[in-house]
């Protein structure tokens, strides 16, 4: 059996976020490393911890997921 997906949620909806979290813990072949609700706080975590997909909001009350996908972009590298 391969290693399960590495996943990280961003998103400003604590509720949502932790039903999103429950429902993708249910399949054994995807682990969620951390949940956020910031680009600041995804981006700390980006740069600590191994993830393979990033579910992310758009609109982050104030933020825009666009930061944080340029951030990959320039700093993380396949």
């Amino acid at each position: 059996m391969s290693d399960p997906v590495r996943i990280l949620l961003v998103d400003d909806h604590t509720l949502f976020r932790q039903g999103l979290r429950r429902l993708l813990e249910s399949d054994p072949a995807l682990h969620i490393v951390s949940d956020c609700k910031s680009v600041r706080e995804a981006i700390s975590l980006l740069d600590t911890e191994a993830i393979d997909l990033v579910l992310l909001d758009y609109d982050l009350q104030g933020e825009r997921g666009d930061a944080l996908l340029t951030h990959i972009r320039d700093h993380h590298h396949a």
